[in-house]
């Protein structure tokens, strides 16, 4: 996985800085530059980061159990090649976030991804000239991915197909 952040990502996160509440805790998962995370003023995961940028966490290990309000995932998991990948992903998110914590995962769509010049076919996605794997989603396919870990609904007028999902309270 690389260290990337898509200038039109900002946008969302302007967007999801409006539904987050004043004083929650949050963290950036997949932080890439940082641009997000210093927007929502929320703490930082990033383990390919590269020189000049300093995230919170570079290990997921390392992220704390239980102590985020809100996680935001913004165009992380079409990143990542392999499924079970995807699954720890979702599994670290999961322990990150307190009882009735909030993830905003976002992923961009399969149009988006179709739109890519000089892709290769690989796995369930594809592989660009620079190296980079991007695999695009369906509203309903990002959806029944997210289901097992929490209650799913989905969140409107954003640049990218994407959903809340909100763990279980005790």
């Amino acid at each position: 996985m690389q260290c990337t952040q898509r200038k039109n990502t900002i946008g969302t996160y302007r967007k999801l800085k409006r539904l987050i509440l004043p004083g929650a805790m949050v963290l950036d998962y997949g932080s890439g530059y940082g641009l997000g995370a210093t927007l929502l003023h929320a703490d930082a995961f990033e383990p390919n980061a590269r020189e000049g940028v300093w995230p919170t966490y570079t290990q997921p290990h390392h992220i704390p159990a239980s102590l985020y309000d809100v996680v935001v995932c913004n165009c992380v998991l079409n990143v990542v090649d392999k499924w079970e990948d995807r699954v720890e992903i979702m599994n670290h998110i999961v322990r990150a976030l307190k009882p009735g914590g909030c993830a905003y995962i976002m992923a961009r769509s399969h149009r988006d991804v179709g739109d890519i010049k000089h892709k290769t076919a690989e796995g369930d996605g594809w592989r660009l000239k620079n190296g980079a794997f991007q695999r695009g989603y369906g509203r309903d396919e990002l959806r029944g991915f997210l289901v097992p870990f929490g209650e799913v609904t989905r969140i409107f007028r954003i640049n990218s197909i994407g959903f809340c999902l909100t763990t279980p309270t005790p």
